[in-house]
């Protein structure tokens, strides 16, 4: 089975419905099935939000010491993340204390890296899709629905 990937007119159709609050977009990624819509993630914050096989796990979420740590699901769905251990103030006031070898023993320069269920942007959660995903098929709501239905009534290996 080749890769088959939408035309630029249907990713722009898709990144318009993204930018409308509570309209769902359905695909298939890789097997996957995914849907995603524009959502309120924090008080006054909107988020692209993506549901994996209709579902959204925390296992998804671990915080890992590098990216190829993280699990499939999170790496190819959710946005990737990554963050200093420490404050920049507060490293420093380590290197005064110990010193800049000492920290670096202690692995206190290291990132930690994790995903997060949400995208700024219709745009942003394209990029990823696209560049995480060999095939992507935009799917209408029943053709999701029983794929869905597909799914659920298979037994778990």
């Amino acid at each position: 089975m080749t890769p088959t990937k939408p035309t630029k007119e249907q990713w722009q159709k898709l990144a318009e419905k993204l930018d409308c609050l509570f309209i769902p977009v359905y695909l298939r990624c890789d097997g996957y099935l995914i849907s995603a819509a524009l959502q309120r993630v924090e008080h006054n914050k909107l988020a692209v939000v993506p549901w994996i096989n209709d579902r959204i796990t925390s296992d998804w979420a671990q915080v890992v010491e590098s990216a190829d740590e993280l699990p499939e699901e999170g790496r190819r769905f959710w946005r990737h993340r990554k963050h200093r251990q420490m404050p920049t103030k507060l490293l420093k006031d380590m290197e005064q204390a110990f010193g800049k070898r000492e920290c670096r023993k202690r692995g206190y320069y290291d990132p930690f890296h994790y995903c997060t269920p949400d995208f700024p942007s219709a745009n942003a959660f394209i990029r990823h899709i696209k560049r995480h995903n060999d095939s992507i098929e935009i799917l209408d709501h029943a053709t999701y629905l029983a794929a869905l239905e597909k799914i659920k009534e298979e037994p778990d290996q």
